[in-house]
């Protein structure tokens, strides 16, 4: 179950799967179960509509319920009706990349990039939208003749008034806005970074009341007689906190017991948050056996400091997927407990960017976060298309407090130029991208600035609609310009190889494709492209084992040695390259919170993937990026199936700060 609503004489749950066609870890919505409230019996189960490739994960806000219809978002994004009373589908709606659906004062669907649309339910079609101008946005609710919108990065509620036109207007709640609901005739805001659920008045657009729960409240359901709110996270008292600490316990509920090898107890605690559920967790379990190695090598100590590992999960059960609300409410319980000096993690950009913030607040000064695996740019440097002071945000006080062994995505964009232009002689090139602001348009504008600046010249420029039917028409646009290479800049789950096969169609065999990290898996490419995907370019961030210096390669053998018949993956060397880097700061330092951190962005030394350095911003130095070729069929690399390794290239830091 990844969704449910209730009304229309049921109990409606949206049920999920995992797609193996799909990048997604998680589940995705595939089937509506109607359960009688009565019996508890399902009575009816209503498969949901997918076509094309396009798949959304996320799963909340996904089902609506009115007296007579029930509104549910589909794994392709479309929006279906159901009725009732055949619990039959009787339309479908496209065309708006939907995340949430909600009903009331009319049926509203939002948008992944922020479109807001109600929907005419005599014509079961799209009546009126506009978008709205958050950074980024979350949540949806309806009620009191308006819809509403969670905009969490800017820390504001957008009401939106139906009409001919839409009316939009902002109500402060402050930043970390998540979950919406309207009931009792207010509506409800939980704000998971905050630990508080405030109270909207409609009729004046003012937060009347802000209770403090504690914890981390996640989800909010309103009713006239009562407000629900569900609360995650460790509530003890800072006294039961000592108790727990004096005790050796875990930091907090979703962390394992100190692995800790040396008599006694540790002096400090490195933390790894990783999320050890769903379709990652084998790689995030070997990302932590990877650590727990290294510092068993290193006798459980970095200098004379006797050190402990505490595993600790980012993930929900729900979902198999990180949280970022666990994961501020994981960094506020690393932040308090003074026996943690670093956090190896996260794996997810997004899961840094809601806990920098509580780990600058730490007690002693910021508490340092090393990730093994990070690549999002706005994590360390301004980039195009992030909310203005969302940089300043993660940083409260000024002072960096987190850096990665990873290379940032855009080097892979500089690194495909660098081949294009310099390797291959494109000297012209286009460049298209799936419509993501932050991941695909950025790496897609980025390549094209490294290839004007290398000699070559962008005779195209393009962006791809995911819920598109047809590519052939954008490809014989490309086609017609000629170029020597073309860039792709997005993922497989954005119709990416439908993309790839128009365009290698309309340019023939001759032409270059390449693509970014997103069309990964190399298997699951190779299999929806088929012969379209040979010969393409794919970059990938950092090292594969394949192309590890002497000593990552000693570390696999030695670690491998530990795991009979278990293939080491990259990502358990860069977890082991962080864990070492973190230990070597500590042994470097005087033992302290601020000690440490400094002693990390000194850092200077030649590890597993290479030498590593870190510019003022966090950000690893001259970064590698490898360039896979694929090849149907080839079995060399067991991570990446269908692929060879074609080039491995050291590109700098694209950007200061």
């Amino acid at each position: 179950p990844t969704d449910l609503a209730a009304g229309a004489g049921g109990l409606w749950v949206l049920g999920g799967a995992a797609l193996a066609e799909s990048q997604s870890g998680g589940p995705v919505a595939t089937a509506l179960a109607r359960v009688d409230p009565t019996t508890r019996t399902v009575r009816a189960r209503i498969v949901l509509p997918r076509t094309g490739t396009a798949v959304t994960e996320l799963t909340e806000d996904h089902v609506a319920v009115e007296r007579d219809a029930v509104w549910a978002i589909a794994s392709d994004y479309s929006v279906v009706r159901i009725d009732p009373r055949t619990n039959r589908i009787v339309a479908t709606i496209r065309g708006l990349q939907a995340r949430a659906v909600a009903a009331g004062a009319g049926v509203w669907v939002l948008g992944i990039d922020g479109t807001i649309a109600r929907i005419d339910r005599r014509t079961n079609r799209i009546a009126v939208r506009d978008r709205i101008g958050a950074s980024a946005v979350a949540s949806l609710t309806a009620g009191g003749g308006a819809a509403w919108v969670s905009a969490p990065g800017d820390g504001t509620v957008w009401r939106v008034d139906p009409g001919p036109r839409l009316v939009m207007r902002t109500i402060d709640v402050g930043a970390g806005a998540g979950d919406l609901s309207f009931g009792a005739g207010s509506v409800w805001v939980a704000n998971p970074l905050r630990g508080t659920l405030a109270r909207i008045d409609p009729a004046t657009n003012r937060v009347t009341r802000t209770l403090q729960l504690g914890g981390t409240p996640r989800a909010v359901a309103a009713a006239a007689d009562g407000v629900w709110v569900t609360v995650a996270g460790d509530r003890r008292s800072a006294a039961a906190d000592a108790d727990a600490r004096a005790a050796g316990a875990p930091v907090h509920g979703s962390c394992e017991p100190t692995f800790f090898g040396g008599g006694g107890r540790p002096d400090r605690l490195i933390v790894s948050d990783l999320p050890l559920q769903g379709g990652v967790r084998i790689s995030a379990q070997q990302m932590v056996q990877a650590a727990a190695f290294v510092l068993r090598q290193r006798g459980f100590r970095a200098g004379d400091v006797r050190v402990g590992l505490q595993s600790c999960d980012d993930s929900l059960a729900r979902s198999g997927l990180f949280e970022p609300a666990k994961c501020a409410a994981n960094a506020r319980a690393y932040a308090r407990d003074e026996r943690v000096v670093a956090v190896m993690g996260t794996l997810n950009s997004p899961c840094t960017a809601a806990a920098l913030p509580e780990l600058a607040r730490a007690l002693g000064g910021p508490l340092a976060m090393l990730s093994p695996l990070n690549s999002s740019v706005s994590l360390t440097r301004r980039q195009a298309g992030a909310p203005t002071g969302e940089l300043r945000s993660f940083y409260p006080g000024g002072r960096r407090h987190f850096a990665r062994v990873f290379p940032t995505d855009d080097h892979q964009a500089v690194a495909l130029a660098s081949l294009a232009v310099e390797d291959l002689d494109a000297q012209r090139v286009a460049a298209l991208d799936d419509g993501d602001l932050l991941f695909g348009r950025a790496l897609a504008d980025r390549f094209a600035t490294a290839a004007r600046s290398l000699g070559g010249e962008v005779v195209a420029r393009r962006s791809w609609n995911p819920e598109t039917g047809s590519y052939d028409r954008l490809a014989r646009a490309i086609a017609r310009a000629r170029p020597d290479a073309v860039f792709l800049g997005g993922i497989l789950d954005s119709n990416g190889a439908a993309v790839l096969r128009a365009i290698r169609r309309a340019v023939g065999p001759e032409v270059a494709i390449m693509a970014s990290e997103g069309f990964t898996g190399t298997e699951l490419l190779a299999k929806q492209a088929g012969a379209a995907a040979d010969g393409t370019y794919v970059s990938v961030n950092g090292l594969i084992n394949a192309s590890l210096p002497r000593a990552g390669r000693r570390f696999v053998d030695a670690f491998a040695a530990t795991l009979p018949g278990v293939d080491i993956e990259p990502s358990a060397v860069y977890a082991a390259e962080a864990t070492g880097v973190l230990l070597d700061a500590l042994a470097a330092s005087d033992g302290t919170r601020a000690g440490v951190l400094s002693a990390l962005f000194r850092t200077d030394l030649r590890g597993l993937t290479g030498r590593i350095r870190f510019d003022r911003n966090g950000d690893v130095v001259a970064a590698p990026i490898t360039i896979l070729q694929i090849r149907r069929g080839s079995r060399r690399l067991h991570v990446y199936p269908d692929a060879v390794v074609a080039r491995v290239l050291r590109t700098r830091s694209p950007a200061p700060g």
